[in-house]
């Protein structure tokens, strides 16, 4: 399933748990916010999909998901998302010894699926 797709899906059951789904440009990384006792997931409109994904999977980590209907396509993304988001908080709490062998990391020490992501202060890097 395409990752524009999966999103879709899960802006739909955001919403079927009670949040409103927004997206806007902006130097945010997004996530959950409440305004005037609105619950609202803000996604930036500049991150690609897999961010977005990222960050929405991040935004529903502790809402009862259960408790609807789920795609298993659009349950395994959203586990897998969790999964990342775990082992990132795992390596950004174990110290390393800088000895990375084959991280598959290129010369800016970053692989091509984390080039984008948002690290762990929330904030995407910027080419350039």
């Amino acid at each position: 399933m395409k990752t524009t797709t999966v999103l879709e899906e899960l802006e739909q059951a955001a919403e079927q748990l009670g949040y409103v789904v927004r997206r806007e440009k902006g130097n945010f990384r997004g996530g959950v916010c409440t305004i005037d006792g609105e619950a609202i997931i803000m996604l930036n409109k500049r991150h690609i999909p897999d961010v977005q994904l990222v960050v929405l999977a991040d935004s529903l980590r502790d809402a009862p998901v259960d408790t609807i209907y789920l795609k298993p396509a659009v349950r395994d993304a959203l586990e897998d998302a969790w999964a990342q988001l775990d082992a990132r908080e795992v390596a950004a709490d174990t110290p390393g010894d800088g000895t990375d062998a084959d991280d598959g990391a290129g010369s800016d020490g970053k692989g091509a699926a984390e080039a984008e992501a948002p690290d762990e202060a929330g904030e995407v890097p910027h080419a350039g």
